[in-house]
C-alpha cells in the first residue's frame, strides 16, 4: 500500500509539471482530455526511446533509414508536444496524430504488410475523435480510408518494393482492411458518441452545480444582510452556520463552538425551550416565542426567537433554521410606555379626585375663615378653628401636589438661573432635616438659565431633600450639584423619550440606605412609599415626576442597598437673561367695598361663603348655581354687576361657554376666574379671550378680598 501510494504520488507530481496550468480550474471533461493526450506522450516518449534504439541499429545493418528516421521524426513529434503543452489542444491532438501516422508506415515498411502497422491508423482516429469530437473523427476516419486504399493501389500495381512482406495476398489484405475499418469506425463513433453524452452530462451537472452555488450564495448574502442573529442547526441540535449578527450579538464564532452546542439557554429557560423544539418537531409548523439567551461575555438580553424546521426531498426533518431577535431595548421601553401608562391613568384619577377635595377644602376652608374673625384670640375655639385652618392648608398642599402630578396645573414659568432654586432650598433643608446631615452644594458658575416655575422647582428639590434625610437616620451626607450637559445620540443611553440637545442637570445625591432594583422601578408611582404608614403620602417622587415632565424635564433615578441614591434631573437649557417678577404681599390690611357682585357657582357651599364673606365686608352679592341661570340674570341686570366671580369648571352649558356667552352681553364685563383645577388649560384660554383675573380654589378669606377689590380696582391680580 505504501509503494502504491507513493506511485501516486509521483504520478500527481509528474501531472502538475506536464499538464497545462489552465486544466485544474478548468471542466472536468478537458481535464482528462488533457489527462489522455499526456498519458499517451509519455508512454509514446518513454517506450518509443526503447524501440528506438535497437530500429537505429537494425536500419543501420538492413539498410531501412526510412523506417528508422520515421521512428526518429515521431518519437521528436511526441517530445515537441510534451515541451509546447501550452499550444490549444487542438494542434496538439493533431500533432499526436500525425505521430501516430508515423509509427504505423514505419511499422509497415519495416515489417511488411502482414505486421501491425495499420492498427496505428485506427488507433489515431479513436484518440482524434475521443479528444476533438464528431467531425475530427470522420477527417481520421477518411484519412484513414485514403491511406490504406493508396496503399491497395501500390499492392495491386506490383509497386510494393517500397513495402517489406512475406506474402502479396491482395484478397487478404482487403478482407482485414475492410474489417479493420467499419469495425475502427463503429468503435470510433461509439466513444465519441458517448464521451460526447458525458460532456452534456457534465456540463448540465457543472449547470446544476453552479445553481446551487449561486443559491448558496444568495442564501448566505440574505443570512449576512439580516440584522437579528440567525443560526442553522442539524437535528442533534448542533450549530451548522449563524451570520455575522450572530457573532457581534453573542460573542462566540463558528470556529470556537465547531461541533459543539451554543451554550446560551438560561437554566430556568431550558424547560419552556425544550418543549417549544418538540413542538416544532412533532408540528413541523413555525413556533415564536419570546425568552433569554446568554451572550459568551455572561450577559441576559431578551430574544424574540422564531424558528422553523428545515426538510429534506423526502420532507424528512434535517435540521432548523432559528431567528433570535434581540429585544432587550424595545422590552424596555415597553416598560417604560407601560409605566406611562399606568401613571397617566393615575393621574387623571387624581386630577378627578383633587378638583373635588379642592371644593371640599374651599367650604371647610371658608367658614372656619369667617367663623374665626368673631372669634377671641385668647378663646378655646380660636386656637380649634386655627388648628383646622393649618390642617386645610396643609390638605390644599396634599392637593396641589395631585394636580401637579396629574398636570392640571398650568405652570407659571420664568426664565431662572437654577442655582437660585438649588440655594434656596439647600436654606430651607438646613433648617428643617436632621444636623447630622451635612449637606453639600457644588455649583457650576457658568450655569445655563432655565425656563421653569421657581415653586415647583423648589418643590421638586425639597421633595428629593427630604426623602434622601429619612434614607439616613443615623447622618450622612445630602450633594447637590449644577452642571450643563448636552445630549446627544452618542451619549443618549438609557434616556429613552428624551429630545437630543442643551440641558440643566441637577443632581441630588445622598449616602444613605439606597433602594433595591425592583423598588427603583416604582419609586415614581403615586401613592407608593417605603416609609411606615403615616410618615408618607407617597406623593412626592410622583409629584417630581410630574414636574419635570411638565417642564419638557427628563429625571432618572439609579440607586444601590448600602450605596445610597442618585436623582438626574434635566431640564431643557434657555438661553436667555434671568428675569424675576415680584409678588405680591398677602399680609396687608383686609379691604371691602360697595360694589355689586355676582357669583356663579355650581357648589351651593361655596357659594354661600363666598357671599357671606363679600357681603360681611360691605359688598352686594348676587349668586346663581349655573351658566343658564347666570346668563338670565346678568342679561336683565348687568348694568348693576360690577364683578362677575365666574367657576369655569361648571357642569351643563360649562364655564368657559357662559364667559363667552357674558362677553357677548357685555364686552366691557370684569370677570374673575375661579376653578378648583388651578390654572388649568381652560382657565388660560379664558385670561387670553379678556377675564380679568384668575383665583385658584382652595382659597383663604384675604385672597377672596383681595382679589376681588384688586381686580374691581385694576391692580395685577394676585395669584394663589
Amino acid at each position: 500500500m505504501e509503494l502504491i501510494y507513493k506511485i501516486k504520488e509521483i504520478w500527481k507530481s509528474l501531472e502538475k509539471k506536464g499538464l497545462p496550468s489552465y486544466v485544474w480550474t478548468s471542466a472536468p471533461l478537458s481535464l482528462w482530455r488533457e489527462r489522455i493526450i499526456f498519458i499517451i506522450i509519455a508512454l509514446i516518449i518513454v517506450f518509443g526511446f526503447v524501440l528506438l534504439v535497437p530500429t537505429m541499429i537494425i536500419g543501420y545493418i538492413g539498410g531501412k533509414w526510412l523506417s528508422a528516421g520515421l521512428f526518429m521524426i515521431a518519437w521528436l513529434s511526441a517530445v515537441f508536444i510534451l515541451y509546447h503543452r501550452s499550444l490549444p489542444i487542438a494542434y496538439r491532438t493533431w500533432i499526436l496524430y500525425f505521430v501516430f501516422y508515423l509509427f504505423g508506415i514505419a511499422f509497415l515498411h519495416f515489417f511488411g504488410l502482414n505486421s501491425a502497422g495499420h492498427i496505428w491508423f485506427f488507433r489515431a482516429s479513436i484518440i482524434v475523435g475521443a479528444i476533438l469530437g464528431m467531425r475530427a473523427a470522420i477527417v481520421a476516419l477518411s484519412f484513414n480510408f485514403i491511406l490504406l486504399l493508396l496503399i491497395t493501389v501500390i499492392i495491386i500495381t506490383d509497386s510494393s518494393s517500397g513495402v517489406s512482406q512475406d506474402a502479396n495476398d491482395l484478397k487478404l489484405w482487403l478482407v482485414v482492411m475492410i474489417n479493420f475499418m467499419i469495425s475502427n469506425s463503429i468503435i470510433t463513433f461509439v466513444i465519441v458518441l458517448l464521451l460526447d453524452g458525458v460532456d452534456k452530462l457534465l456540463f448540465k451537472s457543472q449547470e446544476t452545480v453552479n445553481i446551487l452555488r449561486e443559491s448558496e450564495r444568495k442564501l448566505k448574502s440574505f443570512f449576512e444582510a439580516s440584522p437579528d442573529p440567525m443560526v442553522v442547526y442539524n437535528v442533534d441540535g448542533y450549530p451548522q452556520y449563524f451570520n455575522s449578527a450572530f457573532v457581534k450579538v453573542f460573542g462566540w464564532t463558528m470556529e470556537e463552538l465547531a461541533g459543539k452546542r451554543i451554550p446560551f439557554v438560561p437554566k430556568d429557560q431550558h424547560k419552556i425551550c425544550k418543549q417549544q423544539i418538540d413542538r416544532l418537531f412533532s408540528t413541523g409548523n413555525p413556533v415564536e416565542l419570546e425568552t433569554r439567551r446568554i451572550t459568551k461575555y455572561g450577559k441576559i438580553i431578551d430574544v424574540l426567537i422564531k424558528a422553523a424546521v428545515l426538510v429534506d426531498s423526502e420532507d424528512k426533518p434535517i435540521g432548523t433554521i432559528v431567528n433570535l431577535a434581540d429585544i432587550t431595548g424595545s422590552k424596555k421601553l415597553e416598560k417604560q410606555l407601560r409605566q406611562a401608562r399606568k401613571m397617566e391613568a393615575i393621574g387623571t384619577l387624581a386630577g378627578g379626585v383633587a378638583h373635588d377635595f379642592n371644593n371640599i377644602l374651599q367650604i371647610i376652608n371658608g367658614y372656619a375663615d369667617i367663623t374665626i374673625m368673631g372669634k377671641d384670640k385668647d378663646g378655646p375655639d380660636y386656637s380649634n378653628l386655627q388648628i383646622i385652618l393649618d390642617a386645610t392648608d396643609r390638605a390644599a398642599k396634599l392637593v396641589r401636589q395631585l394636580l401637579l402630578f396629574s398636570r392640571k396645573v398650568e405652570t407659571e414659568t420664568k426664565i431662572l438661573n437654577p442655582n437660585r432654586e438649588v440655594k434656596q432650598a439647600a436654606n430651607i433643608l438646613s433648617r428643617t432635616i436632621p444636623k447630622m446631615i451635612t449637606i453639600r452644594t457644588h455649583l457650576s458658575e457658568d450655569l445655563w438659565n432655565i425656563q421653569a416655575d421657581p415653586v415647583q422647582i423648589e418643590q421638586v428639590l425639597l421633595n428629593l431633600g427630604s426623602n434622601a434625610a429619612d434614607a439616613m437616620p443615623s447622618g450622612g451626607e445630602l450633594i447637590l450639584k449644577t452642571t450643563n450637559v448636552r445630549v446627544s445620540k452618542e451619549g443618549i443611553h438609557d434616556l429613552i423619550g428624551i429630545t437630543l440637545g442643551d440641558y440643566v442637570l441637577l443632581t441630588v445625591s445622598d449616602t444613605g440606605y439606597g433602594m433595591e432594583k425592583e423598588v427603583v422601578g416604582h419609586i415614581f408611582e403615586p401613592f407608593f412609599t417605603t416609609k411606615d404608614v403615616g410618615k408618607g403620602a407617597g406623593l412626592g417622587l410622583s409629584s417630581a415626576y410630574g414636574i419635570v415632565k411638565k417642564h419638557r424635564g427628563y429625571i432618572t433615578c439609579r440607586s444601590k442597598p448600602g450605596k445610597g441614591t442618585i436623582f438626574k434631573i434635566y431640564l431643557p437649557a434657555h438661553k436667555a437673561k434671568e428675569w424675576v417678577v415680584e409678588e405680591m404681599d398677602d399680609t396687608t390690611t383686609l379691604i371691602g367695598g360697595t360694589e355689586t357682585v355676582l357669583i356663579i357657582d355650581d357648589e351651593a357651599s361655596i357659594r354661600g361663603f363666598s357671599s357671606k364673606a363679600l357681603g360681611h365686608f360691605g359688598y352686594t352679592v348676587i349668586d346663581c348655581s349655573s351658566g343658564e341661570d347666570a346668563l338670565d340674570i346678568y342679561s336683565k341686570q348687568c348694568a348693576d354687576v360690577d364683578l362677575i366671580l365666574l367657576d369655569i369648571g361648571m357642569p351643563g352649558m360649562g364655564g368657559y361657554k357662559c364667559f363667552k356667552e357674558l362677553l357677548k352681553i357685555n364686552p366691557a364685563a370684569i370677570i374673575m376666574i375661579t376653578t378648583s383645577y388651578l390654572k388649568d388649560e381652560k382657565v388660560q384660554k379664558a385670561l387670553e379671550a379678556g377675564a380679568a383675573s384668575y383665583l385658584g380654589k382652595p382659597y383663604k378669606l384675604s385672597f377672596l378680598l383681595k382679589s376681588v377689590r384688586n381686580t374691581l380696582d385694576g391692580k395685577e391680580q394676585l395669584k394663589n
